[in-house]
């Protein structure tokens, strides 16, 4: 009687470790459709339920996007009843179409399950204010400085940009007063800009003329008749480089070849107020004459001394740069910019890094 009660003790324990809880979602991808991008997060609520003979406790849930917000019930969930898998998706700054996934791990006997947001979140309505947030007295622009980007000195290059009238009254460019350097000059699809209109101002930029590799920064001053401020100042930036025409490999073999065994010098902690001079080394170990255009730094901190202009084939010369620490304060890291005729790499970049102590 003992060995009966005992055996069925067994069989009851093992039926009761047997017992496991599942998880059964009833909706497993949820489609938000059209998601405007101003009115905020969205969330929807995958239930599931407990299809299993034990309780099932949710241990996380990890969403697939920084984007989107999981939430979840924490209780364990008998057999029969039901729980929640919250996802909340953030639109914000985020246009076009989403399709985002959630893995729920869990005790049940499916212990990893998989639910799915999708959607398209619709771009912010446009605006004068959003297209155009610069104000210079009527006119609305989309920014003072404009960015040419990075052109060479094969040929001049044209760049866009408009002007919005935010006025009540026509405002009119004189082009005959506007003040523009040399190797700039501008063309309009009209003079006459009206109230509650934009037009396009076309800058022609001569990068040959303009002779200046490395970054440069422009003016242009804008003369309009508007009341409120009738100077319209902007600025245009680019990065010039030396145009090489395509050459074959033989061709480029022979040239000219810029060598800088040593880009970075580290000086450590030094005491503000110090200078401290560093040598690089520049090596042509191309099979003709090198030629440096021009060498300048990042900072008026730095002191660059003469150096030759010529490295003939094989040569070695030493390029000494000082760096001044009176202005500076903490972790410092300048470059200095080499212009050349070597046609692989034309703009060479060579660093100082130091640690300015007070």
């Amino acid at each position: 009687m003992r060995n009966l009660i005992f055996i069925g003790l067994i069989l009851s324990s093992v039926s009761l470790f047997g017992q496991q809880g599942e998880i059964k979602f009833l909706e497993e991808t949820h489609d938000f459709g059209e998601v405007p991008q101003t009115e905020g997060k969205v969330r929807n609520e995958f239930k599931f339920v407990n299809t299993g003979d034990a309780p099932v406790k949710v241990r996380y849930v990890k969403a697939s996007c920084g984007c989107t917000t999981p939430h979840w019930t924490k209780e364990p969930v008998i057999p029969g009843d039901t729980g929640v898998i919250v996802a909340e998706y953030n639109p914000f700054n985020r246009p076009g179409t989403f399709n985002k996934r959630l893995t729920i791990n869990s005790d049940a006997k499916n212990a990893r399950e998989y639910v799915y947001i999708k959607g398209k979140v619709l771009p912010k309505p446009r605006s004068v204010e959003t297209d155009y947030p610069t104000v210079v007295g009527n006119v609305r622009l989309k920014n003072h400085t404009f960015n040419i980007g990075k052109i060479t000195t094969e040929k001049p290059v044209d760049y866009k940009f408009e002007v919005y009238n935010d006025g009540d009254s026509v405002i009119i460019i004189d082009s005959a007063l506007t003040v523009i350097p040399e190797f700039i000059s501008l063309s309009f699809s009209s003079k006459s800009i009206k109230p509650k209109s934009k037009e396009t101002v076309t800058v022609k930029f001569d990068p040959e003329k303009r002779d200046n590799l490395g970054f440069n920064s422009d003016k242009i001053d804008l003369m309009t008749n508007d009341a409120v401020e009738p100077i319209k100042g902007i600025t245009l930036m680019t990065t010039i480089e030396e145009y090489f025409p395509p050459m074959t490999p033989e061709e480029l073999a022979k040239a000219p070849k810029l060598n800088v065994p040593n880009r970075l010098f580290d000086q450590g902690k030094i005491k503000q107020g110090e200078t401290f001079t560093q040598s690089f080394e520049l090596i042509n170990t191309g099979l003709e004459k090198l030629s440096i255009r021009k060498i300048t730094g990042n900072c008026s901190c730095l002191t660059i001394k003469k150096y030759k202009r010529k490295i003939a084939p094989g040569k070695t010369i030493n390029l000494e740069v000082t760096f001044d620490t009176t202005d500076t304060r903490g972790r410092q890291y300048k470059t200095i910019s080499i212009f050349t005729n070597d046609p692989s790499a034309p703009t060479q970049t060579i660093g100082i890094r130091a640690e300015v102590t007070q």
